[in-house]
């Protein structure tokens, strides 16, 4: 068994970073290929929008650690989960979504992984401010991201019939935003 150096904090919090900005990034796919929807392009690029504040949010706690807590190692598990979270989010390809089901289908198991769980564990673990009120505000803010995929999803599309018969289009189109 070969031995590797451990990550370190600064490390898995720009891994962290980058899983957002590749969950924005996916939302903003999805926004192009239902732009002809113009409800569900809003959706989408609001939830864009989102990953792109906790990303920045990431970047804020990792730029206000001191130096020599920024080389402290992370725990071997949560640097291994958030290498598959990166994994599995590289695998992804847009042109596989063919219906807003598949897009819809997808945004849910993405809330529902490990990705939001390791959001939480930096905001907990690194947030200067721990006063419950603001931990519990991030806190919502997470679970309010997760149920909006239902609640604040445009209302025509919100049945599987209508998702499953609002087709993606794939036009020519750049595949970077």
């Amino acid at each position: 068994m070969s031995e590797t150096t451990p990550s370190t904090l600064e490390k898995a919090l720009q891994k962290a970073v980058q899983l957002e900005r590749m969950t924005g990034t996916l939302y903003l796919q999805f926004a192009r290929l239902f732009d002809h929807h113009p409800e569900i392009c809003q959706f989408w690029k609001e939830y864009a929008t989102e990953e792109e504040e906790h990303a920045a949010y990431l970047e804020k706690l990792r730029e206000g650690l001191p130096e020599h807590r920024r080389k402290e190692p992370v725990d071997p598990d949560l640097d291994r989960r958030l290498n598959h979270c990166l994994q599995k989010m590289g695998e992804i390809s847009p042109e596989k979504i063919l219906t807003l089901r598949d897009a819809h289908q997808l945004a849910v198991e993405i809330e529902n992984s490990e990705t939001n769980s390791i959001f939480e564990f930096f905001v907990l673990h690194l947030s200067p401010d721990h006063s419950t009120s603001h931990i519990e505000f991030l806190r919502e803010q997470l679970n309010d991201h997760l149920q909006r995929l239902e609640s604040d999803f445009p209302e025509a599309y919100r049945g599987i019939f209508a998702q499953r018969n609002t087709l993606a289009h794939h036009k020519n189109q750049d595949k970077t935003f």
